[in-house]
């Protein structure tokens, strides 16, 4: 009884490892193969994970985000039904600024440049905020595929200007 239990134990390891292959390989065709944020015409690459962005950005100021995406199918298998989300979150007290590129398909093999911008409010709170870009989509066997990366951006006001939006003057 024991020697059944050891070999039934044998035969799962390998076939675990097979479906653990198969998971990380299907991971990676769809992938974020370039990723840059320009803001005042200063473009910065974010290839890392979880890095700020250099610049300070002003409120009232907005960022173009390229986001270059790769299908690494070599054979017959389309990503459909790709979508873009960007989310800027907590932007004015507990509201997230989302902005979403229509939906488009991708070829095996093919690469394509998307762009995306984000006004910031004038009265954006001035603290570092995070920036979550999200793509999903679909290949042809109904594999769903869902690739992110996220940034951090800081919002502050260099100058601190005063802004006058409406004057009235009284004759006296």
């Amino acid at each position: 009884y024991n020697k059944q239990i050891t070999m039934n134990k044998s035969l799962l390891l390998p076939i675990l490892f097979i479906f653990l292959i198969n998971i990380v390989s299907a991971a990676d065709m769809l992938k974020i193969s370039d990723f840059s944020i320009t803001y005042n015409s200063d473009t910065q690459r974010i290839i890392t994970e979880g890095k700020t962005y250099g610049e300070l950005i002003e409120p009232g100021g907005s960022i173009d985000i390229s986001i270059e995406l790769t299908n690494n199918f070599q054979t017959n298998n389309d990503i459909n039904d790709i979508e873009i989300t960007a989310t800027l979150y907590n932007i004015t007290e507990g509201e997230d600024i989302i902005e979403k590129e229509s939906r488009f398909d991708l070829n095996d093999g093919a690469v394509k440049l998307k762009e995306l911008t984000i006004d910031i409010p004038s009265d954006a709170e001035e603290v570092q905020k995070q920036l979550s870009v999200t793509v999903t989509g679909i290949d042809d066997d109904g594999v769903v595929y869902n690739v992110q990366r996220i940034v951090y951006l800081n919002i502050e006001n260099e100058d601190h200007d005063v802004y006058i939006y409406s004057s009235r003057l009284n004759q006296t």
